[in-house]
């Protein structure tokens, strides 16, 4: 290479560099903002993620719990379920990091079942949310805070099975 050469680049790197920088000041404000918003939508992904996860563990609980003695009937299990899963909507609704439709235990008993079947000493209990005769109630939440919101759904027909050793 020649010093001309190397001239030349260092004057073009240089006023490449000057324009990116006040590229970079106008655009400024923007990015803040676009980097805002995505932390905003990563933060309600997280948190819908949190309560289904939440959802599901809240079920499983309750049903390995019976599991183990397998005494009640069907209808009691089933409203401790829904209880259960009323009462961690309504603490997630006081933090103002969901608004939930439909969040009553009442609803909750209307639109699912539970079957108990046992065999012998082994115990098989299974929850399911099945949205009513048409299928057309569900429980739901607007989820995040400021102009960003997903949703959480406990969509028709879901299932959460347990099996245990029953200890009579």
């Amino acid at each position: 290479m020649n010093s001309r050469g190397i001239l030349c680049f260092m004057i073009v790197l240089a006023f490449s560099s000057a324009s990116i920088s006040a590229e970079e000041s106008s655009a400024m404000p923007e990015l803040r903002e676009a980097i805002a918003i995505s932390i905003e939508a990563e933060n309600a992904g997280f948190y819908r993620t949190l309560i289904e996860e939440n959802t599901d563990f809240i079920v499983r609980e309750v049903l390995s719990r019976e599991s183990v003695t397998c005494i009640r009937p069907p209808h009691e299990v089933k409203q401790e379920v829904n209880s259960a899963l009323s009462n961690y909507f309504n603490k997630i609704d006081k933090t103002e990091l969901a608004k939930f439709e439909n969040k009553t235990k009442e609803f909750l008993n209307a639109n699912s079942s539970l079957v108990i079947k046992r065999l012998d000493k082994l115990c098989t209990l299974q929850y399911k949310f099945h949205g009513g005769l048409m299928k057309t109630n569900f429980i739901s939440a607007s989820v995040g805070k400021g102009t960003i919101s997903q949703e959480f759904r406990i969509p028709q027909d879901y299932s959460r099975s347990v099996s245990a050793v029953a200890i009579t």
